[in-house]
Formats: C-alpha cells, structure tokens, sequence
C-alpha cells in the first residue's frame, strides 16, 4: 500500500454523494426557477417543440386562447422561417414561493431566417415590457416547474378576447 489512510480512498464518492443531494433537495426555489427557464428559453431558440411542450402544465392557457397543445405548435408555424436564432435575455429580480413564480424577462432576438423573420426580429426587439413567465412546482423534485401561463402586454389580443 501506499500509506494513505483506507477512509480516504471513500473520499471522493462521500462528496459525490453530498453534492448529489444538494443538487436534488438543497437547491433554492430562485435557483430552480432560474434553470428551468433558462431550459425553456434554450428549447425554444433551439426550436425543440416538443421539449417545449413538455415544460407547459396541461392546464396551460393564456390570453391568446393558447393550450399545452397549440402554443408549441403556433410557435412552430410563426417561427418556421428562421435559419438561425439566439434569444438574448435579461431576467429581473423576483421573488418566488417554494411551489409558484412569477418571473419576468426581457428578451431580444438575433437571427436571420426567411419570409417574416426580420419583422418578427424588430417586433419583439421594439417591445419596451417584458415577457411574464407564471411557473408552478407540480411535484417534489426541481424538475417539477411547469409553466402555467406566458403573457407580453405588447403583443395585441386577438379581438374576440378584447
């Protein structure tokens, strides 16, 4: 042997195991929230809609008559045109509950694409207010954040919701 004592050979799986459960239960509600949003925004400059989907609640509804079904999928159709994409974002401060948030977001779009890419670049680069991301927890572990509701005041309602 080489002199090190035998406790120390179990050294590194203790911290694994330590750092595993931190990253499991010890994490803040602020932190969790962050992550998952930063999973959502990625999801959705990647265009991956099922991934999308996936982190709405199936209650999901919004101002624009959107469900967990046809918000991924209006998504889809409205941003189909672009080659490229990056969402620059910027969240404020916020305060959440360890099973609600409310969180809002600047975001400012990069991209070239085809057809009305450029007008929805300029669209959603002009919006002075930020977007509002409404995220309930529907279980015990940090990945349980769903999104409940998304709303951007600067975007018009459809007229039969006016």
């Amino acid at each position: 042997m080489n002199g090190l004592p035998r406790w120390l050979y179990f050294l590194p799986a203790l911290i694994a195991i330590v750092w595993l459960g931190w990253w499991l239960f010890g994490r803040s509600p602020t932190t969790q929230i962050l992550a998952a949003q930063q999973k959502f925004l990625i999801a959705v400059e990647g265009r991956d809609w099922k991934e999308v989907r996936s982190m709405l609640a199936t209650d999901y509804a919004d101002s624009y008559g959107l469900t967990q079904e046809t918000a991924p999928a209006t998504a889809a159709e409205i941003m189909q045109g672009f080659l490229f994409l990056t969402l620059r974002t910027e969240v404020q401060p916020f305060q959440p509950t360890a099973d609600r948030a409310a969180v809002r977001v600047r975001i400012q779009m990069e991209g070239q694409g085809l057809g009305f890419s450029p007008m929805i670049i300029s669209r959603v680069n002009a919006m002075p207010e930020p977007w509002h991301f409404i995220w309930r927890k529907d279980g015990p572990w940090h990945w349980s954040w769903k999104i409940i509701r998304i709303h951007q005041s600067d975007l018009p309602l459809p007229a039969a919701s006016q």
